[in-house]
């Protein structure tokens, strides 16, 4: 994805489901707070695609499957 956005062409990312952390459905890891967890995932998410020179991100938000 670098060279091609360096290359000046168009990159998109589809970002599939919600990053939620776990160990089950349902059950957060022990001592992780979900909302600070999800919310630390999307900023690496997007950090990573600014690195990338990802020109557009798109998070679908499906669920997980478990």
């Amino acid at each position: 994805m670098a060279r091609y956005a360096a290359e000046g062409i168009r990159t998109v990312l589809r970002h599939l489901h919600r990053r939620r952390p776990g160990r089950g459905p349902g059950h957060a890891a022990a001592g992780s707070d979900e909302a600070s967890t999800v919310a630390m995932r999307r900023c690496e998410l997007e950090e990573s695609c600014r690195l990338l020179g990802v020109t557009h991100l798109e998070l679908l938000g499906y669920h997980d499957s478990g």
